[in-house]
Parts: C-alpha cells; sequence; structure tokens
C-alpha cells in the first residue's frame, strides 16, 4: 500500500498559506484601522480586494468587537472557499483508490479548520442563554465546599420537598450583613420546610473568618449552611449586586431571583403553600457602568446626554453612588435607592465654596423615615429615589448642576442655593497675620494639619466640627495656609487658642452666608431653578 505523499504535501502546503492569509487579512484591517485617521495613502496589497469588497460594512467597525467579529466570520468562509478551490484542483483520478480513500478525510478536516472560528463563535453565544429562567427545573447540582452541614458535598435533589433559597453574600455587603439575622430567623421558623444556603465566593476569607463572622452578626441563631469559594452557582444565577436570593421551589423548579425586600415571613409561608400564586418582584441585574436602564445597543461613547428619574425601591442595583468616568473626568454618575434628602445632601457635598450645611426646616417632616425595621421597609418601597445623569465630557464641570435642574423637575421640591443674612462664626485675619507661627512638629490626636490649601477649606474643616453657627471665611485672602491645629476642636475657644498664634480668629456676628435651601413647591408647575 503506497500513501501518496505528494499529495498530502501540498494539501499541508495550502494549509500553510491559508494560515499566512487569514493573518496578513487580520493585519491590514489593523494598519488600515490605525491609517484612517492620519490620512496615510496604503499602498497596493493582495488582500486589498477582499478589504475593498468590505466597505459596505464600514460603519460596523465603529462598533471594534462587533466588527471584528463580523470580518474574522466572513473571512473565515473565504478561506474556506480557498481551501475549497485549491482541493478541486488537486483531487486525484478515478483510478488512485487509495487517494481518495486518503483525501476524503483530510478534506472534511480542512473544512473543520475553515470554519471552526465561525463554530467556536456560535458555542460562546449558545452558552451565554444557559443561565436559568423562572420556572425552569434546576438541574440536580452537587453543592461542593458546604461548612455547618452533616457533609462537604450535597445534591440538590437532598433537598427535595423543601423550599431552598440561596443566599449570595459577602463580608463587605452592608445590607447583605443586616440581612443575615432575618435570614437565621426564616430559617429556624420554617424548619423541616426551608432550608437557606448561604454562597460566598471570597477567595481571600478563610472558612475560620467566616465562621467567625457568622457567629458574630447571626447571634444565637443556629449555624447555616455555608458554601465557600463558589463557582458553579453563579454562572446559573448570574448577578452585579448583592444580596441576591434565588428561590428554588420543593419541586426543584426556579421560583424567583430576588433582592432583601422581597425576603419576609410572608412570601415564605406563601411560596410553600401555594408557590405559583406567589408574586415576587423580580431582581434585576443593571449594569451599573451603563445608564440606568439604558439599552446596550447604545455604547457609552455614544450617549451624549441622559437623565432618567425613579420613585421607589428597584431591585437589583442595591443603594449607593455609582461614576462614570473619561480618566479622572466624572460626565455621569447613577445614585440608587437613595432619600431625596440624601440625594440633595450629596449635591451639596459637590458644590465648590458652599459650606456642607442645608437649610430643611420647611421640609424636616416630609424627610422624616420611620425607625422600626417592619415601617422602613414599606417606605423605602415608596419613598426611595434613583436618578441618572449623564452630560458631554466637554460639559463635565455642569454635571452636579444638571442633577440639581434634574430632581428639581421631577420631584414636588425645589432646592437652590442662596444667600442670606444669618448669625454665624467669621474667619477673620488679625493684625499680625502674615507673621505666622512656625507648624508644631507634633499633631496631638484629633487636631487639624493643613497644608498649602486655601482658607475655604480651613472653613470646611472647622464647619465639619459641629459648631453652634455655621463658619464663613471673611480673610480675603487668596494665598494659601500652612497650619496645625491640636488637640479637641469643638469649642470655639479652643480653635482660636489654636488660630490666634497663625493671625486668625474666629468673631461671631451676622454675615452673608450661602445656603443650600430647600422647599416644597406651591404647585406642580414650580419647575425652574432661579
Amino acid at each position: 500500500m503506497k500513501i501518496n505523499i505528494p499529495i498530502i504535501t501540498k494539501l499541508w502546503r495550502l494549509y500553510k498559506e491559508r494560515q499566512e492569509y487569514k493573518k496578513q487579512i487580520k493585519i491590514r484591517l489593523l494598519r488600515r484601522q490605525l491609517n484612517k485617521g492620519r490620512k496615510v495613502v496604503e499602498t497596493e496589497h493582495w488582500t486589498n480586494r477582499y478589504l475593498e469588497e468590505d466597505r459596505e460594512g464600514e460603519q460596523g467597525l465603529k462598533n471594534k468587537e462587533q466588527g471584528t467579529e463580523i470580518k474574522e466570520e466572513k473571512y473565515a468562509a473565504i478561506g474556506a472557499q480557498f481551501s475549497v478551490f485549491a482541493f478541486i484542483g488537486i483531487i486525484p483520478d478515478a483510478k488512485s483508490v487509495l487517494g481518495w480513500k486518503f483525501i476524503i478525510p483530510i478534506f472534511l478536516l480542512l473544512l473543520l479548520l475553515a470554519f471552526l472560528p465561525v463554530m467556536v463563535k456560535a458555542e460562546l453565544k449558545s452558552d451565554s442563554s444557559t443561565t436559568l429562567k423562572i420556572g425552569d427545573q434546576v438541574p440536580d447540582l452537587t453543592l461542593k465546599n458546604i461548612t455547618n452541614y452533616k457533609s462537604a458535598t450535597a445534591k440538590l435533589s437532598d433537598f427535595k420537598g423543601k423550599l431552598v433559597i440561596l443566599d449570595f453574600w459577602a463580608t463587605w455587603c452592608g445590607a447583605c450583613v443586616a440581612h443575615l439575622p432575618d435570614v437565621a430567623k426564616l430559617q429556624q421558623e420554617f424548619d423541616g420546610r426551608l432550608q437557606v444556603i448561604l454562597v460566598n465566593a471570597e477567595a481571600k476569607a478563610s472558612e475560620q473568618q467566616l465562621q467567625s463572622f457568622l457567629k458574630k452578626h447571626i447571634g444565637t441563631f443556629p449555624p447555616l449552611p455555608l458554601i465557600l469559594n463558589d463557582h458553579q452557582l453563579k454562572p446559573l444565577f448570574p448577578f452585579t449586586s448583592i444580596p441576591h436570593y434565588v428561590w428554588i421551589s420543593p419541586e426543584g423548579k426556579l421560583l424567583a431571583i430576588t433582592g432583601a425586600a422581597e425576603l419576609n415571613r410572608e412570601q415564605v409561608s406563601q411560596s410553600l403553600q401555594q408557590p405559583s400564586a406567589v408574586k415576587f418582584v423580580t431582581k434585576v441585574n443593571l449594569d451599573l457602568k451603563q445608564p440606568l436602564f439604558l439599552k446596550e445597543n447604545a455604547t457609552l461613547s455614544q450617549v451624549q446626554a441622559y437623565q432618567i428619574v425613579l420613585k421607589g425601591w428597584i431591585s437589583g442595583p442595591g443603594s449607593g453612588v455609582h461614576f462614570r468616568k473619561n480618566g479622572t473626568t466624572v460626565f455621569g454618575l447613577s445614585i440608587t435607592n437613595k432619600s431625596l434628602e440624601s440625594l440633595y445632601r450629596f449635591i451639596n457635598n459637590h458644590q465648590k465654596g458652599l459650606m456642607p450645611m442645608m437649610n430643611v426646616k420647611e421640609v424636616a417632616g416630609d424627610f422624616a423615615e420611620p425607625k422600626e425595621a417592619s415601617q422602613k421597609a414599606l417606605w423605602n418601597k415608596e419613598n426611595l429615589w434613583s436618578v441618572d445623569v449623564q452630560v458631554p465630557l466637554n460639559q463635565a464641570h455642569l454635571l452636579y448642576d444638571r442633577l440639581l435642574e434634574t430632581l428639581n423637575q421631577n420631584s414636588p421640591y425645589m432646592a437652590q442655593i442662596e444667600t442670606r443674612q444669618l448669625p454665624a462664626w467669621g474667619l477673620e485675619k488679625l493684625p499680625d497675620f502674615g507673621k505666622t507661627a512656625k507648624a508644631k512638629a507634633t499633631l496631638q490626636s484629633g487636631g487639624l494639619m493643613i497644608q498649602q490649601q486655601s482658607t475655604s477649606f480651613l472653613v470646611n474643616c472647622l464647619n465639619a466640627q459641629g459648631l453652634s453657627l455655621p463658619v464663613v471665611d471673611r480673610t480675603n485672602f487668596e494665598g494659601l495656609l500652612d497650619l496645625q491645629l491640636s488637640g479637641a476642636l469643638h469649642t470655639v475657644d479652643a480653635i482660636n487658642q489654636e488660630l490666634l498664634p497663625y493671625g486668625l480668629c474666629l468673631k461671631e456676628g451676622v454675615y452673608p452666608v450661602k445656603l443650600f435651601s430647600i422647599s416644597k413647591k406651591e404647585s406642580p408647575l414650580q419647575t425652574q431653578t432661579k
């Protein structure tokens, strides 16, 4: 039996040529992208005809990832045609039976290699849809690395007949930790019918550290089963924020995916009695790098301006502030699940030249929050706000102004910066200002050290000491200060004692004071800031 060596050699050479062909195509694509903005004239190249054919898809090139994917698939197909045509040119004649037997597997291998990039992409796309949906039967998973349980592993079917709640949490998540006692209490009340399993993916946290942490925060309740260093469950139940609760019915079906607001006695009881009748608020996985609720087909660089205001708790992102930056420049932000007072205080703290104080006397009753946990949960559901604002990069300095305008236009309140004549402590210069004492070498606990800072910075620091009256700058000094104030600075006498060596002091008087004032609108039509 003789093997046709020349045919094998030719096939291998054709395969290597195809690989070089794909490499040249990619290099040319990258060069064309780099030269696009520099008006560089490209020389003729043997790949030009394929690049010219693709100019109709030039718009797709703007989205780099999408464009690359389209091109790779296209040129993979071209490569496949190239391999087929090359194969036709070397088909042995009918007399060469051995040639046919040998060439068919090689041909199939070439086709597989040619379409491999496309097949891989299709496989990756199909993998993204493997996450479970509500109502799906949950696979009988083997849960590993379990502690506080009778064994280190367990099958999900071991809990059949019980309502299973997977509690994804972390030690750094304040909301997760706050709800640990509630979860433990539910487990104790519904023991035998409910199984809560804590799921933790903190790689740096040891079992001993987590056990100690849970004992501290759960208290006298029996310990809950804990899965350590999870890498198995999150792909099935993906999330962008925690706490994250996955409800699995006694029949093993995915019942709900919720936030902490849904985790209560009533929902657990009804889930055990009549799971199909339970109405859950599904937790939304929001990409907080994107503007809130903006569809993913709009890239961040395309969004020139954006704003959205929502009233009431939104499940998913938790409570917090998320900034969008270009380098160090903040041009967008989303604030989720905050009270209106918190939102206005946030704006006040980011206004240059303003004191960290607000006039909320007129609306203090409206902003009062209930103290009892049960009432607070209901209050949060109706009274928390979320807002997202983004401005063009060249208007980044106006971001907080736009945020204030957005709240004023869409809330029952009007906030504005105004100047009032009020009793205050004025920071003033003494005759010996400029002949300041040298800074002390040591600084006592509770003191203040300032190096190369303005007087407004000093004023803000003094306002943070909790004095009975606000402090305003009356120095008209535009230079920079270097000083150290030692000891406790909670009284004016103590502060003046430290300021005197630097030729400064606080004097009580009536001064113009800038305030961030909030008032209730007289009518819904009153929407413009003054």
